[in-house]
């Protein structure tokens, strides 16, 4: 089996039959149909339906300019590390334009920018041998960069055709700027200091096994692996930890060296500063699954014990990210649509705080000591980031860099855009089947006519405790279909994390229906409210949300016009064919699929290809990439064909396939198959079906 994910991941169809044509071809013909055989050929063929139709819609040349436009400008696309010397940025020179991905090294007090390691070239330095791989082909990009405990090493993380398991670790020496080492292979898993001039990394064949890296004097690197090695860094790499059996966690300082053990319950993560090596600040698993703050001072005290206190206890919303500054904490909390920022001493003791207006999203959050405001970036559905700062005597917002003025609030200005109108995100709530209460996010333009007949996106992905798409984001294309008269749903279903653990238990494992039930009431919602009208739906997923748009359309046809399962296990009951390499993970989330057979008759009754039936379906198109590394585009593949077989209605349903794509549309979005070509392509059948025209 891992010998037919390794072929179907390819990039190169062609090439992957010529390779192991016999288990390409029995893993593509694992579904036998009568009129049309699963074959190269028929792969081939969906792809070329599809876009003949994107093609020939009215919109698609403008939607493409559009997002072309759109992503010209160079951008960063990591906060700036910084050292005392310099600043490192990975800077996108233009997403449309084929210029380069770089890691840079700006010195601090000049402009100038150093090119460390490109997307397309190496300057002043041998070509890394990943890039010369793929001939520059524009999609192997730099995505992440780390800095060492005593930030003279840099490790630069960089993804190949939108693999997202799978890097390679480039470890780039900032004195002279000198390439030590390109390691390939690397998994997602979390790069660890242990000690100033030693690192730990996880190779995806390695399982459990880690790769330690000593760095010598001279620049050289031994490479050892190391059994059974479960170990985590704090945020800035100056701590590293490894629990045992027993709950117990051992820390290790990489600088400065110093060794203690405590048992604080499940870390969720550490948090620490350099101004003081001898205080952590610890993120653990409350009873109650809304987490709790710890704080640990390492000096011994008179009694020769450790000093480890509760500084935030658990309360009844979520403790979402801790921030270490020089003299207090950023502490963010959120219970579904509620979210507040507070403003906390290093001992945990409330200075200030805030509820983050409902329009909007935060970030970059800073509070003035002497005058006790607030200053955060926003963003809404219809506006960018923008910076806003909090006065917490008078109450008032204002923007950051014009407070004399006499400004609209956060909920009105990043609702409003120029020539534009008034925008509106509001909170409503629906129950479930089994009666639960989900809330729903519903943004629209001011004036919008429902009627029971507006065109309806509706987005969830519902599982791994993940919280997306119910709390406002901004999206250019989003923003496009809600201001030619669109409605965007965004439901928090459950398997997320939106009121703590238990909204995720609810929707994991044998929960796991409730998810689809979530999808399927929010849809009946619509419809009762007389928001819209079942033909005049759109759903869409990614990855785990894929398995809910299949799931929901299968099991509930009628109820949608338009859907678009990307990237998604829709094969669900065929845990073989499932990514083996993350099986710990989806043991968690779906049950044992292997050995369980109570998980595996839940899985039976979800599977999506296993509910599709003689019956009128929505226009579907199925959408997968060649290098998924998560879920084997076989899944897609199986799907697509017998939904073609068993369409009744009059509706088409199209295979989009992905030629170097990974997994999920977004997920290393500078990409350009991953980019503009394939998200245009995806909004022009979402405005031709709808009849929407762009507004200029």
């Amino acid at each position: 089996m891992v010998m037919v994910l390794v072929c179907l991941i390819m990039s190169d169809l062609v090439f992957a039959q010529s390779l192991c044509p016999q288990v390409f071809q029995n893993s593509i013909n694992s579904v036998k149909s009568p009129t049309v055989p699963l074959s190269l050929e028929w792969v081939k063929e969906q792809r070329s339906r599809v876009v003949k139709y994107i093609r020939g819609t009215s919109q698609y040349r403008i939607i493409q300019g559009l997002i072309r436009h759109e992503n010209q400008g160079e951008r960063d696309t990591i906060d700036p590390l910084e050292t005392p010397e310099f600043t490192i940025k990975i800077i996108d020179e233009g997403l449309a334009s084929r210029k380069a991905v770089n890691v840079v090294l700006i010195r601090k007090g000049s402009d100038k920018k150093e090119i460390l390691l490109s997307s397309l070239k190496m300057q002043g330095l041998p070509d890394a041998p990943t890039i010369a791989k793929y001939k520059n082909n524009n999609t192997v990009i730099p995505v992440e960069a780390q800095l060492s405990p005593l930030k003279d090493y840099l490790l630069v993380r960089v993804a190949a055709k939108g693999n997202i398991d799978v890097f390679t670790l480039v470890v780039i020496r900032l004195q002279d700027k000198k390439i030590l080492k390109e390691i390939e292979n690397v998994s997602t898993s979390e790069t660890v200091w242990i000690k100033a001039n030693k690192f730990s990394y996880a190779e995806r064949e390695l399982n459990r096994k880690r790769s330690v890296v000593q760095i010598d004097d001279q620049g050289q690197l031994k490479i050892e692996v190391k059994e059974n090695l479960n170990i985590y860094g704090s945020d800035d790499q100056l701590w590293a930890y490894e629990a045992s059996s027993s709950g117990e966690y051992t820390f290790v300082r990489t600088v400065k060296a110093k060794t203690f053990k405590i048992t604080p319950g499940k870390i969720k993560s550490v948090f620490s500063t350099s101004n003081d090596l001898e205080t952590l600040w610890i993120k653990t698993e409350g009873r109650g699954g809304f987490n709790e703050i710890l704080k640990v001072t390492i000096t011994p005290n008179q009694n020769g014990k450790k000093t480890f206190k509760k500084i935030v206890p658990e309360s009844d919303m979520v403790i979402d990210e801790v921030k270490v500054k020089e003299n207090y904490l950023v502490v963010s909390k959120y219970l579904g649509a509620k979210r507040i920022v507070e403003i906390r001493n290093l001992d945990g003791v409330l200075l200030n705080n805030l509820e983050i207006p409902s329009c909007c999203t935060y970030g970059s959050v800073k509070y003035n000591e002497q005058t006790q405001d607030i200053e955060m970036k926003l963003q809404s559905p219809v506006k960018r980031w923008t910076s806003w700062t909090y006065d917490t005597v008078t109450k008032e917002w204002f923007l950051s860099d014009k407070k004399n003025e006499n400004l609209k609030q956060p909920n009105e200005s990043m609702m409003n855009t120029a020539g534009e109108g008034e925008y509106l995100t509001e909170y409503k709530s629906y129950r479930s089947k089994d009666g639960t209460e989900i809330p729903i996010r519903i943004t629209y333009k001011k004036g919008t006519i429902f009627n029971s007949n507006a065109p309806v996106l509706m987005e969830g992905y519902g599982g791994f405790a993940s919280n997306n798409y119910f709390h406002p984001f901004y999206s250019f294309m989003t923003h496009e279909f809600i201001k030619a008269g669109g409605v965007h749903l965004a439901p928090a279903i459950r398997g997320s994390y939106f009121f703590g653990k238990k909204w995720h238990d609810q929707g994991r494992a044998e929960n796991k229906q409730n998810v689809v039930d979530d999808v399927i009431a929010a849809a009946e919602w619509a419809i009762q409210a007389k928001v819209t009208q079942p033909k005049r739906i759109a759903i869409s997923g990614d990855s785990h949300g894929g398995l809910l748009v299949g799931a929901a359309i299968t099991q509930r046809p009628d109820l949608f016009g338009l859907a678009f399962p990307r990237f998604g296990p829709l094969a669900f009951h065929d845990k073989p064919t499932l990514d083996p390499l993350t099986t710990p993970y989806q043991v968690y989330e779906y049950g044992n699929l292997i050995s369980d057979p109570a998980a595996q008759a839940l899985a039976k009754k979800i599977s999506p290809e296993l509910n599709i039936d003689r019956e009128e379906y929505p226009m579907t198109v199925v959408i997968t990439g060649r290098n998924d590394s998560r879920v084997n585009p076989e899944h897609s593949y199986r799907f697509a064909e017998k939904l073609i077989n068993n369409q009744a209605g009059d509706q088409p349903v199209y295979l989009y396939t992905n030629s170097n794509s990974g997994h999920w549309m977004g997920s290393i979005g500078r990409q350009d198959f991953l980019g503009w070509r394939t998200t245009s392509d995806y909004w022009a059948i979402i405005f031709d079906y709808f009849k929407l025209k762009i507004v200029n």
